[in-house]
């Protein structure tokens, strides 16, 4: 996210990197047959409100640290 951040991180940015991020992590507990079987799910999970998304990201980054 701060590779490009010369400038600084708007909120904008910020949000859509949480977005995806949040996204890349959810679709990867999938397996490749399974995304094709329930693309009501995957789709689902673009509908995630932002504060969960960011907790969930968070969450995840820190049990990695350990």
């Amino acid at each position: 996210m701060y590779e490009d951040a010369d400038e600084g991180v708007t909120e904008d940015m910020f949000q859509e990197s949480i977005h995806s991020v949040y996204f890349d992590l959810m679709l990867a507990l999938f397996e490749k047959e399974d995304l094709k079987k329930y693309p009501d799910v995957v789709q689902q999970l673009r509908h995630v409100n932002f504060r969960d998304k960011l907790f969930y990201v968070i969450g995840h980054y820190n049990k990695t640290k350990i």
